[in-house]
């Protein structure tokens, strides 16, 4: 069968765009979206340690996560794909205990999956048995097509796993080059049209 894998922020959900308010509400500063031009968002919005710490913590906040908009297009391609007999996978790098309302989430959107992890793609915290999945185990798993926006993951993914990877193109993912199994797409319609047949 085949195999998608799909992360979550900035590819199901529009995580950013909600992360943008929180920082103006807690520290009255103001990002434009296009200003995120690195995946570190301690950088990209000039935190301290102490204010990122707090800024960590307000964006996990259950009540914060179930705000999040699905990406447009993302709900409608995977139904697509799922009625063509393909398996998804929904695989996400954010903290452990964010599993249950990251589920909450996808059924409030109706966003279809056949399997879900947590993985630790940025060595945030350490693997902890069965409840997440470290890049080693990451790399023995086998996937015809990943979707995602981190371009540090789409290079793990095409360079060490041989994985052809949909990159959403964001502003923090836009000043890196990748090999040629890195396809930059404008949005979800835009892979659905290149991937279409898999």
């Amino acid at each position: 069968m085949t195999s998608i894998y799909i992360d979550m922020d900035d590819v199901l959900s529009e995580s950013n765009q909600t992360f943008l308010q929180i920082l103006e509400r807690e520290f009255g500063k103001k990002v434009a979206y296009s200003q995120i031009t690195t995946f570190d968002l301690q950088a990209s919005f000039g935190l301290s340690d102490e204010e990122y710490a707090h800024f960590f913590e307000c964006i996990h906040a259950p009540d914060e996560m179930m705000l999040h908009a699905p990406v447009t297009g993302a709900r409608e391609t995977l139904k697509h794909w799922q009625e063509n007999g393909y398996r998804i996978c929904v695989l996400t790098g954010r903290p452990l205990d964010t599993r249950e309302v990251s589920l909450e989430w996808l059924a409030l959107h109706e966003i279809t999956h056949d399997s879900f992890a947590i993985v630790n793609k940025y060595g945030r915290e350490a693997s902890k048995g069965e409840q997440s999945l470290s890049l080693e185990m990451l790399s023995t798993c086998s996937f015809d097509l990943a979707v995602e926006d981190s371009g540090q993951m789409a290079r793990f993914l095409s360079e060490q796993m041989g994985v052809t990877v949909a990159l959403l193109d964001r502003p923090w993912n836009r000043s890196m080059s990748f090999n040629s199994n890195v396809k930059r797409c404008a949005d979800w319609t835009e892979i659905k049209k290149n991937f279409e047949r898999l």
